[in-house]
């Protein structure tokens, strides 16, 4: 009954293999640690048991072992409240001596697959062509934004900020490729792209950012703030959502089953990022059926409408923060 997964934590990059090496047991180990834990399994509800405390990245990657081994299965996770000793995250979830997590409450948890923004300053507002709007955080090039294993396509998806150094050929190659420039039309030179990536970095309401696979590249995003965007007309955003355009530069990485895992990641990221986020919005061109098709197969996204830039002729979909963590995204 062995099933082998491995993950990697986003706070301190350390790689875990994880083993179900019999019905109820989980081996772990790493560079650093080895161990093992044993849960107890009632329907939807896994107990873990003997776990002993090191720190609370390996308690967080022995919980996110469970719900990615049972991702079918495992709705909550019962485990001592001594297991998490520093993430004040988890101390409304204490019952007497246990803390009682249910998978949507931990996948809606920031800091440990994303960089949570801190909510508790009071924002200081600025002006964008007249759209009055919270001031934008800053990223470094390279910065990572984002790391989860998807256990339906056995791949670990991660999001970091854009470096020109390092991402312009690739760039430039996936912007050369005819089921890219259909749509994207930056079929351009490689200085021309280089621009096109500086000036991305320096605009505080967007972060081009590169999609990878296994810390390799595939693809491309650009997640921006909706209010100030050129969308921003088209639908009462609040302060604080998002949108985003991409493109999957890598043939192997596309197929239902990946780009169903990517835009899974996709809402995950940006729920994470900002906990006031609570809209993400995409608008492809309206006859980009490929990836229209896909919201299909999640019930948080939906088409709104079809509307008019001056470019192109839209559909604008959306994704309901409160929808995708109660239909158990991003394990569904």
């Amino acid at each position: 009954m062995s099933k082998k997964i491995k993950l990697q934590s986003f706070n301190t990059n350390l790689f875990y293999n994880i083993e179900l090496i019999n019905q109820d047991k989980v081996k772990l180990t790493s560079d650093l640690t080895t161990l093992e834990y044993s849960f107890q399994k009632e329907e939807n509800i896994f107990k873990i048991l003997d776990l002993k405390y090191i720190n609370d990245d390996v308690t967080l990657i022995c919980l996110e072992s469970i719900f990615n081994l049972f991702p079918k299965e495992a709705f909550t996770v019962i485990l001592s409240k001594n297991l998490i000793q520093n993430n004040l995250s988890f101390n409304h979830l204490i019952k007497d001596e246990s803390i009682i997590l249910p998978r949507e409450t931990f996948a809606s948890l920031g800091n440990i697959w994303a960089k949570a923004a801190d909510t508790n300053n009071e924002p200081v507002e600025v002006s964008t062509n007249g759209i009055t709007h919270p001031k934008r955080p800053g990223y470094s090039p390279g910065e990572l934004l984002y790391k989860k294993y998807y256990s339906e396509i056995d791949t670990t998806i991660s999001f970091r900020v854009a470096n020109v150094e390092n991402d312009l050929d690739n760039f430039h190659s996936w912007h050369n490729k005819k089921f890219i420039y259909n749509f994207w039309e930056l079929n351009k030179s490689k200085q021309e792209l280089e621009s096109y990536l500086e000036n991305g970095l320096k605009d505080p309401h967007s972060i081009p950012t590169i999609l990878e696979f296994n810390n390799e590249p595939v693809g491309y995003f650009e997640f921006y703030w909706a209010k100030e965007d050129r969308l921003g007309p088209f639908y009462d955003f609040s302060n604080y959502d998002r949108g985003f355009h991409f493109l999957i530069g890598e043939e192997s990485c596309l197929g239902r089953v990946n780009v169903d895992a990517i835009l899974k990641a996709t809402s995950h990221y940006s729920f994470l990022n900002d906990q006031r986020t609570q809209l993400l919005a995409g608008e492809p061109r309206s006859d980009n059926t490929r990836i229209i098709r896909y919201i299909n197969h999640f019930e948080c996204w939906r088409k709104e409408k079809e509307f008019d830039f001056p470019h192109k002729r839209a559909a604008l979909l959306l994704c309901d923060r409160e929808t995708y963590f109660q239909e158990g995204y991003p394990w569904n």
